[in-house]
């Protein structure tokens, strides 16, 4: 069952969800990006995974009805903090992390640490806004040396 914020703030007046929780801007907008740059990965051979990464709260859910009491839940994260939407192994064995971006959007500190860290150990990290971003580093994705 999944309730919004502002019904979750009604039933719950004054409770705060952790930051991390609450629904991004741009989550909409990077959708269509992210789905064009998954076609075009895999298109071009790439072994593709959409990568969740999210936190929230979860309760338990008791004869027939939700229960939203602090105590009775717990707060989960899943996925690792800063990895990419995509991730993807090339034809030749390449790691490749793609991260989706709206025209507005910007890298979390996280991000920018996680593309620091693969670029470090010889994989490819793309930030696009649309495949032509994707197109334009084709030859470092695709790589049979490297």
């Amino acid at each position: 069952m999944r309730i919004s914020e502002r019904d979750f703030q009604r039933l719950l007046p004054g409770f705060q969800l952790p930051k991390r929780a609450r629904k991004t801007k741009n989550s909409t907008t990077e959708n269509p990006v992210r789905e064009a740059g998954r076609a075009w990965l895999e298109y071009h051979g790439c072994d593709v995974i959409r990568n969740n990464t999210a936190a929230g709260w979860l309760f338990p859910y008791v004869k027939g009805k939700a229960t939203f009491h602090s105590h009775e839940g717990r707060f989960i994260r899943f996925g690792k903090p800063g990895s990419a939407d995509l991730l993807a192994i090339s034809p030749s064995g390449r790691w490749v992390e793609a991260e989706a971006k709206s025209e507005d959007g910007s890298q979390s500190p996280e991000q920018i640490d996680r593309q620091q860290e693969v670029e470090r150990r010889g994989g490819v990290y793309v930030l696009f806004r649309s495949v032509g971003d994707l197109e334009a580093r084709k030859r470092e994705i695709l790589a049979t040396d490297w």
